[in-house]
């Protein structure tokens, strides 16, 4: 039987060890079942029990992520990709048919009840999608569909843009159109690219930049994604050719790249508010704004070369220590021991696939640096890791993005200390050259050149897009 005590009980179960919140989320989940089976509480009264399942939940739920991210070796992280998807699947499920329920006539419930729902049920969303991504895959088509018709029911009873305390003990408001939007803004930035610390903080960077996103039914120069709700598929990324039909809404967060370039300079000057600055310190949120800068602006990375399929060995090296040893020995790729664990899949004139077979010796996070070599007489070229994507078993496919070839080692003076650099265009006094260098160095504007007398210095012209050990920022010779 659902019991009217249970926000009570979970708050009196919270000490009860470290698996405590998990069980609270699966004690949830059967509770959730159990109403489901039942006919006699009435659609409001469902709508009740939900809501205080939901806010019960919440504290939960907060200290799984958190278990999660700072992989606490006292909670079994498989269990929690298990079981805490689960509550808020069957969470958003239950939303959706009680929705449906109450929006249809007759006896169709007030405009406001509609909204209320819907914000829970997106937001309900939300969480899986957080946790879709904390387990490396994006928000399934089954939710997608659910979310899509939520959002279509508030908005055919005009629902969708009435203000919405979700929470009593607060006075901040939302509605259906901003959640839904938080949706599309995580759908854009492919969370699941990122690990679990930084997909939460992106998560809360997204939110604050909520009001400078666009969306609606006309498509504008930066429209990035456009959506059919009525079509109950994911979100599709906007190609030159899409002539989207009736019904169809786009989405732009280009107008929120200046504020975060702005946040960017701050934190690779150091100069970020203490408040703002996560627990991977200015670094990671460095690396953090460069990736959904990358993601959300006007000319967002999109495939438009033709990839040619191939399947072999490849010979790569990790790391910006290891490329630039390699090239400060005079020693060529080759003299280095080819990762047994990396099998080509596909090339382009951009880039390459590189399946990664029993995790390899490279890491594969976003922005990972590697220098590769393709064949035997081939010269090795500077790429990055733009993306993977969890293959069967423990393989991951990467994709890499070359940025350069034949690249060349220079040494440098920045802050009075020595250092090395890698040039991956070639070095032409009052021709802009990109630089990768290490990545406690992101703030340094002016480099003086060693061994190019007639150069002088070079002056940076872009903020350092950092990338793990390193950072890649142009700069201009004197």
């Amino acid at each position: 039987m659902i019991r009217d005590t249970l926000p009570a009980d979970f708050a009196a179960a919270e000490a009860t060890g470290p698996e405590a919140p998990s069980e609270h989320l699966r004690e949830a989940v059967r509770c959730i079942e159990s109403l489901a089976a039942r006919h006699e509480p009435s659609a409001l009264e469902r709508l009740r029990l939900l809501s205080a399942l939901d806010d019960a939940c919440q504290a939960p739920s907060r200290a799984c992520a958190t278990s999660f991210v700072t992989q606490a070796v006292t909670v079994s992280r498989e269990g929690l990709l298990r079981h805490v998807p689960d509550f808020w699947q069957t969470l958003l499920e239950a939303y959706d048919l009680l929705l449906s329920r109450l929006a249809s006539p007759p006896g169709a419930a007030e405009s406001g009840v509609i909204a209320a729902l819907a914000v829970r049920a997106l937001r309900a969303g939300q969480h899986c999608a957080r946790w879709a991504a904390f387990a490396g895959e994006p928000l399934d088509g089954a939710c997608w569909q659910r979310l899509n018709q939520v959002y279509l029911s508030a908005r055919d009873r005009q629902a969708d843009v009435l203000g919405v305390r979700v929470r009593a003990d607060r006075d901040t408001e939302t509605c259906v159109e901003r959640e839904y939007l938080a949706l599309l803004a995580q759908h854009t930035l492919a969370l699941q690219q990122l690990d679990a610390a930084s997909v939460e903080l992106a998560l809360r960077l997204c939110r604050q930049a909520l009001a400078q996103l666009e969306f609606g039914r006309v498509r504008g120069i930066s429209s990035q994604l456009w959506i059919d709700p009525a079509a109950g598929l994911p979100p599709a990324r906007m190609l030159e050719a899409d002539m989207p039909g009736k019904g169809v809404l786009f989405f732009s967060a280009a107008a929120a790249v200046p504020a975060l370039q702005r946040l960017l300079d701050l934190a690779i000057r150091g100069r970020v508010p203490p408040e703002l600055v996560p627990a991977g310190g200015t670094v990671q949120l460095a690396a953090v704004l460069s990736y959904m800068i990358r993601q959300w602006s006007a000319d967002a990375p999109v495939r438009n070369q033709a990839r040619q399929a191939l399947s072999g060995p490849v010979e790569v090296v990790w790391g910006f220590s290891a490329v630039v040893q390699g090239l400060h020995t005079g020693a060529s790729l080759g003299a280095f021991e080819p990762d047994p664990g990396c099998v080509l899949r596909d090339v382009s004139s951009a880039g390459v696939g590189i399946e990664l077979v029993d995790g390899g010796k490279g890491g594969h996070e976003v922005g990972a640096l590697l220098s590769l070599r393709l064949s035997d007489d081939d010269l090795p070229r500077i790429g990055v890791v733009r993306r993977w994507m969890r293959q069967e078993g423990a393989r991951l496919l990467l994709g890499c993005e070359f940025l350069g070839r034949e690249a060349q080692l220079l040494t440098v003076v920045a802050g009075g200390q020595a250092l090395h650099a890698l040039a991956i265009d070639p070095l032409q006094s009052g021709v802009p050259v990109r630089l990768i260098l290490p990545s406690d160095m992101a703030n340094q504007s002016v480099l003086r050149l060693i061994d190019h007398p007639g150069m002088g210095v070079l002056q940076a012209l872009t903020t350092a897009e950092p990338g793990g050990d390193h950072v890649l920022r142009s700069y201009l010779p004197g």
